[in-house]
């Protein structure tokens, strides 16, 4: 009974301690996604990730956006920073509960950051599932006339805000 009883504790334990890793950023408020964390130290936290990636860290916008994963109809929400040329995007993907939207921090969920760079019309990150039926982003194409490369950058690091 006593070993049952400290398997419990040990368990309860373990549950509350990865949700409360999940760091609540945002919520739904009539129909909008709004940013309810401090801008400043979240754009803060994503400029270090960039710093990580060994692109310059200058990104200025904060929002919460919803987009479609690719080639199908299922939704997903997600951080997205930009710098004022547009030119460098960074999105980190978010769980969306009770109009709630986490950073998923456990390791047992996604929490990579990926950043596309490089031009400042397309080059977008774009939500698809990968082969091992996981949302990941990739990159769009810079747009048509536009002779830079769009380059893609993973970091398997979370924001901290």
């Amino acid at each position: 009974m006593k070993i049952l009883l400290l398997t419990y504790i040990i368990l309860a334990s373990s549950i509350t301690q990865c949700k409360s890793q999940n760091k609540v950023i945002g919520e739904i408020q009539n129909g909008r996604f709004i940013v309810t964390v401090n801008k400043d130290s979240l754009v803060k936290s994503a400029n270090n990730i960039l710093k990580e990636q060994k692109l310059t860290p200058n990104l200025t916008k904060v929002t919460i956006e919803e987009g479609v994963v690719d080639k199908t109809t299922q939704k997903c929400y997600y951080v997205r920073f930009t710098n004022d040329n547009t030119d460098i995007k960074l999105v980190q993907l978010l769980s969306e509960k009770s109009g709630k939207f986490s950073i998923l921090q456990s390791t047992m969920e996604r929490g990579a950051s990926v950043s596309c760079s490089g031009c400042r019309k397309g080059c977008d990150p774009k939500p698809y599932v990968d082969k091992d039926n996981q949302i990941e982003f990739y990159c769009s194409d810079c747009t048509l006339g536009d002779t830079r490369d769009c380059k893609k950058t993973s970091t398997q690091g979370t924001l901290d805000p």
